[in-house]
């Protein structure tokens, strides 16, 4: 057997995160587990009292997880994170340092061969707006000394690619693009039946949009409910489920004032919080995935409802294009208009829905663990 590549992960957010930047981090760990038998993963992160999150880490064959050992370090997981995990890395030996979510720890390139740091978006510096004053210096300051201290940059998509380089001012020779994959769960297609009972269950109706996501003024469910409203002279028996785990409490003010404006409190059903195991039953029941976002690093509820078989709607600018191929409905995230033409077409044309569905099967393979996986390789591979 030739060189076993030892690989060490900044896993805070595989081991902290239900959704977002945790499900990126098991993702991606996931695959190169069960893509490649010639590896050490070594995975960092502050104790985690989840057991579904520990049990997936020591499910992994060849992975190692390390914890904070002392008292200190564990009840202050954030100086051992930044201050001392250096020190801890230079004992494992690695070849590879890979931080997962925006971060490396300071002098991390001393101890590995490589260090290569992840940026899914620069959401608040292309929407300053949507953020305060400190959260941006904070950001940036991080962000900034990370893609300075690495030898390699991954964007997950081109249009965070050109951020980095417009933004950080990057060399643009120092920035790969790696595409990220979604949980295996969503290709397996799900007995009409199962499907049926899991939604009843779920007090889910037969005939609904789905939008997952934050309610933030980012994601745009204004928008979505909106344009629902709109189409709902037409289309009466038809709802909008929206899953969500959390946002900002004054835009989800405007949203429900909205909903009651427009006399929907009956047709807008909000799931908080779901297992991440339902959502596929969730994707597969709809009608269309409504992803109205101004910005995004990349959209994985878009691949994920490709991979489930739905239809994706969602905005024409950015990565939107990149994640939902030449197959999706793209829309302007501000209008009502385009929003609510596409929800009737889809509506009122079942063999364009299952072309559309067929069709983004075929694209979405691109995305597929073991392809993902062997592009990061490779992308390892040149640091070595």
């Amino acid at each position: 057997m030739g060189h076993i590549m030892r690989i060490g992960f900044d896993a805070k957010r595989a081991f902290h995160n239900f959704r977002g930047l945790g499900n990126y981090s098991r993702n991606l760990i996931d695959g190169l587990d069960q893509s490649f038998d010639d590896l050490n993963l070594f995975l960092y992160s502050p104790v985690s009292r989840n057991k579904n999150f520990v049990n997936w880490g020591n499910s992994l064959t060849q992975a190692k997880l390390v914890w904070p050992k002392s008292f200190l370090s564990q009840h202050c997981s954030s100086f051992w994170r930044s201050l001392f995990l250096s020190n801890v890395v230079k004992s494992d030996k690695l070849d590879i340092f890979h931080g997962l979510s925006h971060e490396l720890p300071p002098s991390i390139g001393q101890n590995a061969k490589g260090c290569l740091v992840t940026i899914h978006d620069l959401i608040f510096m292309r929407f300053p707006h949507f953020f305060p004053k400190v959260d941006r210096l904070v950001y940036k300051a991080k962000y900034k000394s990370a893609c300075d201290r690495a030898d390699i940059i991954l964007a997950i998509c081109e249009n965070t690619k050109k951020d980095i380089i417009e933004f950080l001012g990057v060399d643009e020779k120092k920035v790969r693009i790696a595409y990220q994959s979604c949980h295996p769960s969503f290709e397996k297609l799900i007995p009409k039946n199962d499907l049926k009972t899991f939604l009843k269950k779920l007090k889910i109706p037969k005939k609904y949009f789905l939008q997952i996501g934050s309610i933030e003024e980012n994601k745009n469910l204004l928008l979505t409910i909106k344009s629902f409203s709109k189409i709902q002279k037409d289309f009466p028996d038809t709802y909008l489920v929206v899953v969500s785990g959390g946002g900002n409490k004054l835009y989800k003010e405007k949203v429900l004032k909205t909903i009651s404006d427009n006399k929907l409190e009956e047709k807008v059903i909000f799931k908080n919080s779901l297992p991440s195991d339902s959502l596929p039953y969730l994707y597969q029941g709809a009608l269309s995935l409504i992803f109205p976002s101004f910005y995004e690093g990349f959209g994985i509820p878009i691949i994920e409802s490709m991979f489930s078989g739905t239809p994706v709607i969602t905005s024409k600018d950015g990565c939107f294009k990149e994640a939902g191929g030449p197959h999706s409905l793209y829309v302007d995230p501000s209008s009502i208009e385009d929003l609510s033409k596409a929800m009737s077409l889809l509506l009122s044309d079942e063999l364009l829905r299952s072309k559309i569905s067929r069709d983004s099967l075929e694209f979405v393979k691109k995305f597929h663990f073991r392809n993902t996986s062997k592009i990061l390789r490779s992308i390892y591979q040149e640091l070595l």
